[in-house]
């Protein structure tokens, strides 16, 4: 911890804000025309439960009838280039990932302007210096995602320098800032941290099956009072006792994942 503070890098976990996501986004191009050659990028939070990826592309008739007329392998978190359609053809884009059983998830499909301005990331030009937009546009969502959010960002590491983490490559921008979140599976994890020309940290986590978390208050309110003006039907004087109760509580938590 004092290693990671020194070198302005935080390692943060939460077992219970587990939130998936998946984009397909473009990187760097505008307004592209027809035959240009245009690189899409995804970007997902949660590769370890994923096995393989795709790109989809889908063409709709003048009916409005689509079609999937190709798939790319495409590896989660990585790019293709795909070539700009004629003004005369509508094309959709999309990205599935499956996971060990078959089962997938897949976004929104888009057409490539709509990908460059409608919510999708536009990615820089370079994949590898964007900093994680946080951005979901899955349509089908099938795989079941468990376990703990690690998220690794770090500041004033030097501008442009290399940072190793979680399985990824990613650079810092102009200002020395980076932020990178995975969501990995219950068990024992190493997290390390690598900066190009700089420490190189590793932090154990361990990501629980079963966390919880609760609060709560209990509010009591007792009030006595004695009206010796004021008797009751066999007249003695009126003794009254007023009790106001109450509870709140909250609570979030998991059981076996």
């Amino acid at each position: 911890d004092i290693a990671l503070e020194r070198a302005d890098v935080q390692v943060k976990f939460d077992g219970l804000d587990v939130r998936p996501r998946l984009a397909l986004g473009v990187i760097g191009a505008r307004n592209p025309v027809a035959g240009q050659e245009v690189r899409l990028a995804n970007q997902m939070n949660y590769p370890a439960f994923v096995t393989r990826g795709e790109l989809r592309v889908i063409e709709v008739d003048a009916r409005g009838r689509g079609r999937v007329v190709q798939t790319q392998p495409l590896s989660p978190n990585g790019e293709v280039t795909v070539r700009a359609p004629a003004s005369d053809v509508t094309r959709y884009y999309s990205y599935r990932v499956y996971d060990a059983r078959g089962r997938f998830d897949e976004t929104q499909p888009l057409s490539l302007s709509d990908l460059m301005g409608r919510g999708a990331p536009l990615i820089p030009v370079q994949q590898g210096d964007a900093v994680e937009e946080g951005i979901d546009t899955t349509a089908t969502r099938r795989i079941p995602v468990y376990g703990g959010a690690v998220t690794v960002s770090g500041t004033n590491v030097g501008g442009g320098r290399t940072v190793n983490t979680l399985g990824e490559q990613i650079r810092a921008d102009d200002q020395g800032r980076f932020v990178l979140q995975r969501i990995l599976p219950t068990g024992d994890h190493l997290v390390d941290v690598n900066v190009s020309g700089g420490p190189r940290l590793g932090r154990d986590i361990t990501v629980p099956n079963n966390d919880l978390f609760y609060t709560g208050i209990i509010d009591l309110t007792v009030h006595h009072s004695i009206e010796n003006d004021l008797e009751d039907a066999t007249g003695e004087a009126y003794d009254r006792t007023v009790e106001r109760g109450r509870i709140a509580f909250y609570l979030k938590g998991k059981i076996k994942g």
